[in-house]
């Protein structure tokens, strides 16, 4: 079987030790506000889903970042495979330990969240999927360096990860911008919030964005106008 997701416009190939394509990270690539970005950073690539999308929307240099290197491989292969590759560049670093003298006016992450479940044995998925190496008050504190003056910074968490999120960013002096409430079906209660901050405060955006409508597949128009884009099924 092949392990590659095709979109409209570029693949994505897998690796059992990175993270596949999944709907959190379709959605930060869909509900980021990019089209005048000049400089992105995406932290914690993955297979460069991300990065990608945004390359697709926008005209911005991006650079993305991530620790670790099977990852940056397979981003790279889907980098150098799409039709952005003179504009995405991968870096095998922790956001830690990354130095740039370049300012990012829009950074992205699908930040590492579990951290109080029972973490998989697999160091990779680990990495991906628990804040052991990235928990919060290191993201906000990284990319405030990271971060140009009027720029943002947009994560997608679960709902008890997206408050505390907010907590620690309002004490660090980010005000929230907008907020999007994912439901994954009419019937369901909210298990996503994709949130923007940044050190500019301004009026809050509140949306709701429900993904299917009552059974699997039977997406909801709001949805497919999102990503109509990228689906091949759209």
């Amino acid at each position: 079987m092949e392990n590659v997701f095709r979109f409209k416009k570029f693949s994505i190939q897998h690796h059992p030790e990175v993270m596949k394509v999944g709907t959190d990270g379709v959605l930060v690539g869909t509900l980021v506000n990019c089209e005048n970005s000049k400089n992105i950073l995406d932290i914690g690539t993955g297979t460069g889903l991300i990065a990608l999308m945004l390359a697709q929307r926008s005209d911005a240099n991006i650079y993305s970042i991530d620790i670790n290197p099977k990852a940056v491989e397979i981003a790279r292969k889907n980098v150098n495979n799409s039709p952005w590759k003179e504009r995405i560049k991968v870096e095998n670093i922790s956001l830690q330990a990354f130095n740039s003298q370049k300012k990012f006016d829009c950074i992205v992450s699908n930040p590492p969240f579990f951290s109080e479940d029972v973490k998989p044995t697999a160091s990779s998925r680990k990495q991906a999927r628990h804040n052991d190496d990235l928990k919060v008050e290191e993201l906000l504190h990284y990319s405030e360096k990271l971060l140009e003056e009027v720029g943002q910074i947009s994560v997608i968490y679960p709902i008890k990860q997206s408050q505390i999120f907010l907590d620690i960013a309002g004490k660090n002096g980010f005000y929230c911008k907008r907020i999007v409430e994912i439901y994954p079906n009419s019937n369901s209660d909210c298990v996503r919030r994709f949130i923007t901050v940044s050190k500019i405060s301004s009026e809050v955006i509140t949306e709701k964005l429900v993904i299917e409508n009552g059974k699997r597949h039977d997406y909801t128009e709001e949805y497919i106008n999102l990503t109509r884009d990228f689906y091949l099924a759209f």
